[in-house]
This record gives C-alpha cells, sequence and structure tokens, in this order.
C-alpha cells in the first residue's frame, strides 16, 4: 500500500445521481485502488495469504464473455473476500502468448494484405507476433481494469518474457535429465492447415454423415470352397493402399479360423496377413478391421505390439506421397474419389451407404486431423501422473463440483504421454540440438549458453529443433514460475502453494492437471488446495459488467446531525422492535454471505443478499423508518440505517465494487468510522454480530401477512396510494401489538377480526381484504390454495417418515421439520373450514 494514500476521487464523493451511472466514477475509482496500493499484498501482514493465478487469457484479442465471467466474477468476489478477511491476497495477473492460435490470427492478418508467413521468413515473422502482443497486451490489461479485477499489477506476467522462458527451458532439461523426456517416431494429430502437431486434448469431435465403403480384400491363396469373402467397411478408402494387415478381434467366431491367412491389399496387391487384436470392435462393419499404422492412431497401437512397419501415403500438406502407388499425386480428398472408382472398376467395391459419425477436427481452425507418423518430443505420463491423482483423491487438492473429480480420475488413470513438439514459429523454443554429421542429441544443462559444438563428436556442424513448445508447456508452470522459479525468490518461498485455482471447466486437463503434475514435479509440493470450475458462456449477449443494481442512501446525508459523535460501524442500542429486528436480520446476511461464499456457492451468495437487501431492508424496514426520519428525532433510524447500510456495501463489495465503493466513500464523509481503511478494498469483512432469534421469528409472521396483503391488494387492482381496509383472524397471536405496522407497510387500517370474506392463510392467519370479489373466482381460489395446503402437508410427512431421517438428521433439523408440519397442518384446516363454509 502506498506510503502517502491519495485521495478519492471526487468524482465518488459527488455523484449525486438518482441511478448508477458507471462511465462517471468506474475509471477514476480504479485508478485511485491501483495507485493506493490496495491490491498489493502487505509484507508485514502476519496472516496466512491467499493466493490465485489469473487464468492466463490469450494475447490474440479482445476479452470475452467467459473472461467476465471468471475474472471480473468468481476470481475478484474471490479476491476482494479473502483481503477483505485480513489475508494478505496476491491476485496474480498475467497473459499467455498462445501458440497456435495467436501464430494462425497473426498469419489471417498478413494474408489481408497478401504477405504470407514464409515469404516474410521467420525472424520478420516473429517481429511481427511481438508487435500484435505489445498491440494486444495493454488491451487486455485495460479491460481487466475495466471489469473491477483486484490484480497486483506490480507483478506483471508474460509468457514468452524473458524470465518465463528460461523457466520453460530449465523445466525442459530438468524433465529431460530425470527421463520424463524422450524423442520418437510416434503418430500424432496433424493440421494440414496450420501445419503443425496437437494434443489429443486439441481434437474436436464434429458430427457428419460421410459414406461407408464396404470392400472385399481378395484371398491371396486359393481357398476351400464356401470360405467367404474378407470384407472390409471403411471411411477412408484413400489410405487402403497404406494397409499392413487386416485385424479382427479374438473372440469373434466369424473370424477365428482365418487368423493366420493372407489377403491382398486392394489397388496394391500387397500380402497381408489376417490377425487377431483385441482393440478390435466386432460390432462396427463386418468385424474386420483395415489396419493403417501410418494414419490412425489406433491402428498405430495395433501394429506396435504386432510389429507391423509402417507406410505413410499422405504427406504433411495432405497430398499423396508416391508411396501411394497407383493414387500418388492429389489430394486426400481427390485420392478417395480415384479409390473409389478403381475399387468400382475391379469389382471390389461390395456397396456404400452413408454414415453419421464424429469425425476429429483441429479445434483451433476447424481442418479436418490427419494422423501422422512423425518423430516429436514426448513427456511421459507414467510417473508424473500418479502423485497428481494421489493429491485428489487424498483430498489434498478439492475440485468443486465435487463430481468433476470423477471427470479428473477418469482422464488422469488413462492419460496417454503428452506431444509436446509444435511446428509453429511463435513459441517457446526447444533447447535440443542435433548434429548432422553423428546424429546426436546435445540437451545443455541448466543456463548453460547455447550449444556450438557436439558434446559427442566435436563437430560444429549442428542445429537446433526448429519446432517450439506446446503453449501448454509453460502455462502448466503458471504457479511458481510468476514467482521466480527456478530461482528460490522470496515470493517463491511465501506465495507457494497458492490457495484457489478458478476457471472454465473445458481446461481441467489442458491446464489444471499439467499445473498439478509440473507443480509437484518441480516444487514437491500442490500448487493449491482448491479448484474451482465454472460453467462456459455459450450465447452471445451483452458485456457482462460489475455495476449492477441500486442500493439505498437511506437520507443519511439529510441527517448529518444524528451522526454527530457516532460511530456509523458500531452497532447502535435499538429500541423499537423494527430497528433491533433489522439489525438481528443485518446478522443473518452476514451468517448467510459467510457461509455461501466459504462453501463456494457464489450465486447463492448473490441470492441470498439480494433477498435482504431488497426483501427486508428496503421492502420493510426502510418504509419504517420514513415517519421517524420526517420526524422530530430520527437519531436512532439514521444510526440503524448507517449501521446497516455499511455492513450491506461490505457484503455486496466483492460482487459489485464500483457502486458500493461509490456509496461508502459518501457514507463515510458523513459518519465516523472505527474501521480506519480507506477504503472497502481493505475494509473489514463483517464479524458476526448477536442475533435475536426470537424477534425475528415473530417479525418473520408479520413479513409473511405484509406480503399477503401486498398480492391481495394487487390481485383486486388497487392503486399503490389508495388505502383499504383488512381483517386479520385465525392465529394473531404471534402478530402482537404490530397492527400498526402492518397497517404502515400496506397502507391499510389493520384490524383484528372475521368476516364473510374468503381469507387467504398464511402460517395460521386469516388474511382478509375488504373489497367486493367475485364469490365463485374466491372460491376457486380457496381450492387451489387447499390443494397446495394437501401437497405441503403430504411432503412434511413423507419426510418425517423417511426411514433414518429422524434418527440421522440433526435435532435442529427435525423439530424445524416437525414445526413446519404443525404450521401447515392449522393452515389446511383453516382452509377446510373456510371452503366447508362456502358449500353450506
Amino acid at each position: 500500500m502506498a506510503t502517502t494514500l491519495p485521495a478519492p476521487p471526487g468524482s465518488a464523493l459527488e455523484f449525486a445521481e438518482k441511478n448508477f451511472r458507471p462511465a462517471a466514477v468506474e475509471t477514476d475509482l480504479y485508478e485511485w485502488w491501483e495507485r493506493s496500493g490496495f491490491f498489493t499484498p502487505d509484507e508485514g501482514n502476519p496472516n496466512r495469504p491467499f493466493v490465485m493465478m489469473l487464468p492466463l487469457p490469450n494475447v490474440t484479442g479482445d476479452l470475452h464473455l467467459g473472461h467476465a465471467l471468471g475474472f471480473g466474477g468468481y476470481e475478484d468476489l474471490m479476491a476482494r473476500w479473502h483481503r477483505m478477511k485480513g489475508e494478505p491476497t496476491l491476485w496474480m495477473p498475467g497473459t499467455d502468448h498462445a501458440g497456435i492460435i495467436a501464430q494462425y490470427v497473426v498469419e489471417q492478418e498478413l494474408a489481408k494484405e497478401g504477405i504470407t508467413r514464409q515469404a516474410l521468413g521467420r525472424e520478420k515473422f516473429l517481429e511481427e507476433m511481438w508487435r500484435w502482443m505489445d498491440l494486444y497486451r495493454p488491451r487486455i490489461e485495460k479491460q481487466l481494469r475495466m471489469l473491477g479485477c483486484s490484480l497486483d499489477w506490480s507483478r506483471p506476467n508474460f509468457t514468452m518474457e524473458p524470465s518465463k522462458q528460461r523457466a520453460v527451458r530449465t523445466h525442459f532439461i530438468r524433465l529431460y535429465k530425470n527421463k520424463h523426456l524422450y524423442r520418437a517416431d510416434r503418430i500424432v494429430h496433424w493440421c494440414t492447415k496450420c501445419q503443425t502437431t496437437y494434443s489429443d486434448l486439441e481434437v474436436e469431435h464434429v458430427e457428419r454423415t460421410d459414406t461407408l465403403y464396404y470392400v472385399r480384400y481378395p484371398w491371396a491363396d486359393r481357398m476351400p470352397a464356401g470360405t467367404p469373402d474378407v470384407i472390409i467397411a471403411t471411411t477412408r478408402p484413400e489410405t487402403i493402399v497404406a494397409d499392413v494387415a487386416v485385424a479382427v478381434h479374438p473372440d469373434d467366431a466369424r473370424w477365428k479360423a482365418m487368423v493366420g491367412k493372407d489377403v491382398l491389399v486392394p489397388g496394391v496387391e500387397r500380402r497381408v496377413k489376417i490377425i487377431a487384436d483385441g482393440a478390435v470392435d466386432p460390432t462396427f462393419g463386418t468385424g474386420a478391421l483395415k489396419i493403417t499404422p501410418g494414419h490412425d492412431a489406433t491402428d498405430f497401437e495395433i501394429g506396435q505390439r504386432h510389429g507391423l512397419p509402417v507406410l505413410s501415403v499422405i504427406d504433411k500438406r495432405g497430398m499423396m506421397t508416391p508411396a501411394a502407388g497407383p493414387l500418388a499425386g492429389p489430394d486426400r480428398e481427390t485420392a478417395r474419389q480415384m479409390m473409389v472408382e478403381l475399387l468400382r472398376n475391379k469389382g471390389l467395391l461390395v456397396k456404400e451407404e452413408p454414415i453419421t459419425h464424429a469425425v476429429g477436427v483441429h479445434e483451433r481452425c476447424g481442418t479436418v486431423d490427419e494422423p501422422l507418423v512423425m518423430k516429436q518430443w514426448w513427456v511421459s505420463m507414467e510417473r508424473l501422473a500418479p502423485p497428481a491423482i494421489k493429491a485428489v483423491r487424498d483430498g489434498d487438492i478439492q475440485i468443486h463440483p465435487r463430481y468433476q473429480e470423477k471427470v479428473y480420475f477418469n482422464w488422469m488413470e488413462n492419460i496417454r504421454d503428452w506431444p509436446v513438439s509444435r511446428q509453429i514459429w511463435w513459441g517457446h523454443s526447444i533447447p535440443v540440438w542435433y548434429c548432422r554429421d553423428c546424429d546426436a542429441v546435445i540437451v545443455p544443462d541448466e543456463d548453460a549458453p547455447d550449444p556450438t559444438r557436439c558434446t559427442k563428436c566435436r563437430s560444429d556442424d549442428i542445429y537446433q529443433d526448429p519446432d517450439v513448445l506446446d503453449t501448454w508447456f509453460s502455462s502448466a508452470l503458471w504457479p511458481h514460475s510468476t514467482l521466480g522459479w527456478p530461482d528460490q525468490t522470496p515470493d517463491l518461498k511465501r506465495y507457494y502453494p497458492g490457495s484457489v485455482l478458478e476457471t472454465g471447466y473445458d481446461i481441467l486437463f489442458f491446464w489444471v492437471a499439467r499445473m498439478i503434475m509440473m507443480g509437484l514435479e518441480n516444487m514437491g509440493e500442490i500448487p493449491f488446495h482448491t479448484v474451482y470450475l465454472h460453467g462456459l458462456v455459450l450465447v452471445e449477449g451483452e458485456k457482462m459488467s460489475k455495476s449492477k443494481g441500486n442500493l439505498i442512501s437511506a437520507q443519511v446525508e439529510k441527517h448529518p446531525e444524528a451522526l454527530r459523535g457516532h460511530v456509523a460501524d458500531d452497532r447502535p442500542d435499538a429500541t423499537s422492535d423494527e430497528a433491533r429486528w433489522i439489525l438481528s436480520r443485518t446478522e443473518a446476511a452476514v451468517a448467510d454471505c459467510t457461509r455461501l461464499i466459504e462453501g463456494y456457492h457464489f450465486g447463492e451468495y448473490v441470492s441470498a443478499l439480494e433477498s435482504f437487501v431488497w426483501g427486508e431492508l428496503a421492502d420493510f424496514y426502510v418504509e419504517l423508518a420514513k415517519p421517524a426520519l420526517r420526524g422530530a428525532d430520527p437519531t436512532e433510524a439514521v444510526r440503524v440505517l448507517a449501521y446497516v447500510l455499511d455492513r450491506t456495501l461490505r457484503l455486496a463489495h466483492p460482487s459489485i465494487p464500483f457502486i458500493t465503493e461509490t456509496i461508502a466513500l459518501q457514507l463515510r464523509s458523513h459518519a465516523r468510522m472505527s474501521d480506519e481503511s480507506p477504503s472497502l478494498v481493505t475494509a473489514r469483512w463483517p464479524m458476526l454480530g448477536a442475533r435475536d432469534l426470537a424477534l425475528e421469528e415473530r417479525f418473520s409472521y408479520i413479513v409473511d401477512v405484509v406480503r399477503v396483503i401486498r398480492n391481495l391488494r394487487q390481485d383486486a387492482g388497487l392503486e399503490p396510494s389508495a388505502r383499504a381496509k383488512v381483517l386479520l383472524g385465525g392465529n394473531t397471536k404471534p402478530l402482537g401489538q404490530n397492527l400498526r405496522v402492518i397497517g404502515e407497510l400496506t397502507r391499510t387500517e389493520a384490524l383484528l377480526g372475521e368476516d364473510e370474506g374468503a381469507p387467504s392463510m398464511v402460517r395460521g392467519v386469516a388474511v382478509r381484504l375488504a373489497v367486493e370479489r367475485d364469490p365463485q373466482a374466491e372460491r376457486g381460489r380457496l381450492e387451489r390454495e387447499l390443494a397446495e395446503a394437501q401437497e405441503m402437508v403430504k411432503r412434511s410427512k413423507e419426510l418425517l417418515a423417511k426411514p433414518g431421517f429422524t434418527e440421522k438428521a440433526p435435532a435442529e433439523v427435525v423439530a424445524k421439520e416437525r414445526a413446519r408440519l404443525k404450521e401447515r397442518e392449522e393452515r389446511l384446516n383453516l382452509l377446510e373450514t373456510e371452503l366447508r363454509k362456502r358449500r353450506g
């Protein structure tokens, strides 16, 4: 925090419009917060820090609604709440270089000018990439400020800055030295448009209708009469020329006798064997599968198990290679039609039929996946995954909502090795060199300079791997690289491990799981103890704003004398029932909001707060306080309103920071506070005060009766200003001496008594509004209420009769449900009595 704090902005202190206008105050408020250092954790605070990393947005353009939901919604709420609880709070900002997608976006921009990446060359193209980063990083940071995100801007981060490049290089070298990294020829997902590999997680499956071709593979040798033909169904006939076997399931009775026999690959007449493998789906097609290890991931694995050769007939551009024989030359789509025609001419195409199936495409550009066998760098999951599984299973890390833990386990327990090479130019260079003379692989030591000679044969004819690393390789280090790792910095010591990681459920595997694995590997500790996953914004709409709704100024500024000498955030000693009631209900709101945020129930927290502000404070107490505010001695009403308003502003601040700060600054200009914090950002979260539960229960009858009367007025079409008479009968004892209060809140003359009108029943009280009504309509309304009452009694009885409920549920829960049943039965009896009168 700044040593000498700048003054709060005049635009907030002087704002006096009826409706809150964000543009008038938000920029000034945020600049004041930032200049004052409110978002930077106090290093002298001995409390345990709350640490949360911003899920670094890609520097590919502006923020979208999903970012607004996560950053401006859940994360800022958590950061502000923990800060108000007195915890030194570090919410770490940062942006991601975005690898493939960023390069794709920039290439698209260059294409508009007729410029290609290849024409520019690698060095010039990377200059264009940096220009893009320099343009959009400040824009993204500005948008984060507009959302009100209380990030510690004294610690900016970017995945391609020098310190992060060093961290990534160190991480790669350590993984290699610890035998978690290897280079091998394996099948990968290849994008013929982006010209790069990508991982399993970056494959999107889209449903489409293609043609399923049934192809006859001739027997290589003469077979006994009656031997069935080998018919294979495929959607990719262009890859038939790369077949090296036919596989069947070992338990498939149709094919058991054929295993070990040879057939000829159509079009090239290559002899291949029929093999048995458990990976074959016997329900697909005829149960016989063409095996093409060079262009299918499942086939590659089958080929590895059976020692089959790999033939590649499609290149990186999606064109057919010379190895494709009769199909050499054209693109893969044209080759498909050529092969179909060839099969048809040879009499080997048995039939064709449409098939609707899921086709893998590259999620970044939508291009159909082309599996290719290539030499790549892979991260082995064999020893990295088990500790990450254990951390969640043992409860060291909890995932909210909890059902996502099952999703996490399912993926982690079936995880495959991670290909991290990307054939693009923008990203972290792979710190590996190769010798052209002896084929040695040269990986330097940590912090060593780039090698100039081969460490094996001393040749100077070496070259660096031209690929870059997967974007998620650097993102996986975010919880510790942002704190200075691999150096042992004070920040790393104080703020690792972190507290919470909040993000969308769609990157649980892309990012969260990898951060857990790499945090455990590099630091020996989990990176955070809680993962909160939010849903996705799937529809377009207006920009999500943190400035919404109006809170109530309560006319405090009109009575400065009532606050003179009074500390506004000290609970006043109230005498009236309504004042003591709202003070008690304010403490209930504190308890509810605290409990809900602690449980990560953020939507329910906002709903509970809104229910209190509008349903109790505004609808009831403010209305009841108006006569006192207009009277000769408004002191109690003003002090109660100031106290409740102060606590309400604190409760609401994590969710709506700008408007609450504006009102709080104005309140503090009229009233002294025991909490001398200059801003709600650093003010104390309310501690739970004493409640009067008996008073709350008694007043709840009044609240429910008032709501029924208001509804009856509306149903009767009465003007809001019109006065009416209301009769209250039945169990009116809980209402006590509060008929005046009920009358003031409903603009009625409230009297005890009954007449012939049909009542509305609430908590045993019969409410009759004295207006002309249609007898038939009244009877219909009573019948509807009776049916509802019968259903509610039935539910209570079923719950109490449920096996184990009364024995296992907490005693207070059982008592509450029994009281609820009694109340519902009383209402049911009164309604039955009223209906009998009508029918009699």
